[in-house]
C-alpha cells in the first residue's frame, strides 16, 4: 500500500521534532528535512509538503530553543588550531568521547520508539543529561472508552502523566494520549490524529473536551451547593464536611469564603445550629476552622445526650437499654421446660467477685456476653454448701442482667 500525503507529512513532522529535540540548529533541521523529502517523497508533493511541515514545525515549543546556525561547542571546534605541537592522543580521546555520547543518544532515541532516519544527533553531553528522570515515573493511565462520567478522572490522571514525562511530552504526548483511548474514543481520536499530524497535546485536549467534557458540571454542582442540607439523623458532621467541600470545589467556589461559611451554617442540623448560636465565630476564620468548631460541638452534644440518657461511662445503668444488650422478659406458662444445655460449675463468692471485676460473664467466665445470654445453664447448688456460696448464687442472679459484658 503506497504512502498517502498525510502519512508522509506525519513522518516528516515526527522526524523534524526529533531533530529539534536533539539540540540541532534550524539550518540543519531544514537541510535534513529537505534531504529526506528528496529521497522519500514523490516529486509532485515534495515542495508543498515540505513547506507545510516546516510551517507547522516553527510552532512547536522545541523550535524556539534552537539557534539559527551551528554554534561551536569549544574554541578548538570554532577555530581549528594550527599548532603542530598538539598532542594526537588528545585528539583521539576527544573523538572517542564524541562517539560514545553519540551512541548513547542513538540508543536512547531507539528506546523511546522514535523513528531514526539516519540523522546524526548532536554530540553535546547536555542531550544525555536532559533525559527525563525515571525516579518519578507514574503508572499508565487507564484507558478511556468515551464514557463522559469518567472523562474528568481520565483527564486529571493524563495531565499528571504528561507532566511527569518532562520534555518528552512535546514529542510523545499526543501519541501517548491516543494510546490510552479505546473503543469509540479511539476511533474519533484517530480521525483527528490523521488530520493533524503536527498537532500538540493542547490541541488534542481541545478536541476531546468538545466531545466528552460535561460543560454543565460546574453549574449543577453550584446548584447542589445552594440546596444541600445535612441529613437530620444519620449523617455525621465529618461526613457532611467532606461532602460540602467536594461540592465547593466542583462548583469553583472554594475561594468564596464568606458565602461558603453562611451557606454551611444554614445547612447544618437544627440542634447544631442552636448550639452554634452561642459560639463566637471570628470574621477571619476560614471554612475549615468553622467546620472544626462544629465538629467539636457535635462531640460535646453527643456526650451531653449520653449523660442525660445514662449511657455515658462503662458501668452506668441505662434507662433506655438497647434491644441488643438485654434479654427480653420471658413469660413462663407454668409448664416446666426442659433445659438440655451443659451446666456451669458452682463458684464461690470470691470467684464471682473476680469475674465481676474483670467484666466477664459471671457464669462461664468468658468475655463478650451477659449472663442472661450465656450458653451454659445455671449451676446447681451442692447439697452441702456454705452460707457464703449460697450468697454467691443470689449475687449471680441479681447481676445476670446488668453485668458481665466485654469492654
Amino acid at each position: 500500500m503506497s504512502e498517502t500525503y498525510n502519512d508522509a507529512a506525519r513522518r516528516l513532522g515526527e522526524y523534524g521534532i526529533e531533530l529539534c529535540t536533539s539540540n540541532n540548529n534550524r539550518s540543519d533541521v531544514r537541510t535534513e528535512l529537505q534531504n529526506l523529502a528528496t529521497t522519500s517523497v514523490p516529486e509532485e508533493w515534495r515542495e508543498e509538503l515540505l513547506a507545510h511541515v516546516l510551517e507547522r514545525l516553527t510552532t512547536h515549543p522545541s523550535w524556539a530553543t534552537l539557534p539559527e546556525a551551528a554554534v561551536a561547542i569549544t574554541n578548538n571546534e570554532a577555530h581549528p588550531t594550527t599548532d603542530s605541537n598538539q598532542d594526537p592522543q588528545q585528539e583521539d580521546m576527544g573523538e572517542t568521547i564524541r562517539r560514545l555520547v553519540e551512541a548513547q543518544v542513538q540508543a536512547y532515541v531507539a528506546s523511546m520508539g522514535l523513528p531514526n532516519h539516519g540523522a546524526t544527533p548532536s554530540t553535546s553531553v547536555q542531550t544525555v543529561d536532559d533525559r527525563p528522570s525515571k525516579t518519578m515515573k507514574l503508572p499508565d493511565v487507564g484507558k478511556f472508552s468515551g464514557n463522559r462520567r469518567a472523562y474528568r478522572t481520565f483527564k486529571s490522571q493524563m495531565k499528571d502523566k504528561l507532566r511527569s514525562m518532562g520534555d518528552q511530552e512535546a514529542v510523545l504526548g499526543v501519541a501517548y494520549m491516543f494510546n490510552r483511548l479505546e473503543g469509540q474514543a479511539a476511533q474519533v481520536g484517530l480521525s483527528w490524529k490523521d488530520r493533524n499530524p503536527m498537532g500538540t497535546t493542547a490541541q488534542f485536549w481541545d478536541f476531546l473536551d468538545e466531545l466528552y467534557k460535561d460543560s454543565l458540571f460546574e453549574e449543577r454542582s453550584w446548584q447542589k451547593l445552594q440546596t444541600i442540607t445535612m441529613k437530620k439523623s444519620n449523617q455525621s458532621v465529618e461526613s457532611f464536611n467532606a461532602e460540602f467541600i467536594q461540592l465547593a470545589y466542583d462548583a469553583a467556589e472554594e475561594d468564596n469564603t464568606k458565602n461558603l461559611k453562611t451557606r454551611y451554617m444554614s445547612a447544618l442540623r437544627p440542634d447544631l445550629q442552636d448550639k452554634m448560636v452561642s459560639v463566637d465565630i471570628p470574621d477571619d476564620w476560614d471554612l475549615q476552622s468553622l467546620m472544626a468548631r462544629v465538629l467539636a460541638v457535635e462531640v460535646n452534644l453527643c456526650r451531653s445526650k449520653a449523660l442525660t440518657n445514662g449511657t455515658f461511662g462503662q458501668h452506668t445503668r441505662r434507662t433506655n437499654p438497647d434491644s441488643m444488650d438485654w434479654e427480653p422478659t420471658r413469660v413462663h406458662s407454668g409448664k416446666i421446660e426442659s433445659d438440655n444445655r451443659p451446666r456451669a460449675e458452682w463458684q464461690t463468692q470470691e470467684v464471682i467477685n473476680q469475674r465481676r471485676a474483670a467484666n466477664v460473664c459471671l457464669r462461664c467466665g468468658k468475655k463478650g456476653h451477659y449472663v442472661s445470654r450465656c450458653n451454659l445453664a445455671p449451676a446447681k447448688r451442692p447439697e452441702k454448701v456454705q452460707v457464703r456460696s449460697a450468697i454467691a448464687e443470689v449475687s449471680e442472679t441479681d447481676d445476670s442482667t446488668n453485668e458481665g459484658l466485654e469492654n
